[in-house]
């Protein structure tokens, strides 16, 4: 196998593991400083290595990955806002190549 098809693989199973972590993600989850740093982390990382991928999920999904963003944006700290930005930049980025 190439490492582009290897590529693929590992994105597509980060999603699907991500598309099972995204509705079990809630605001009183996200009050726990360790685990919304790594979140935030985690979807901002994955948008930034998989920026394709993200942007060719299903509609819901993407959704979703989207609103995480947004409430990571408007409700955490410097940090998580500033990782929130960085995954939003490399979709942009990504979108308009």
């Amino acid at each position: 196998h190439s490492a582009e098809s290897n590529s693929v693989c590992v994105a597509d199973v980060v999603l699907l593991c991500l598309g099972v972590i995204l509705p079990l993600v809630t605001m009183d989850l996200l009050r726990v400083e360790e685990l919304h740093s790594k979140y935030f982390k985690l979807i901002s990382f994955i948008c930034e290595i998989y920026p394709e991928s993200v942007i060719g999920l299903p509609e819901r999904q993407f959704d979703a990955l989207a609103q995480s963003l947004e409430i990571g944006i408007d409700n955490f700290d410097v940090e998580v806002t500033k990782a929130c930005f960085e995954g939003i930049s490399s979709l942009c980025d990504c979108h308009f190549k």
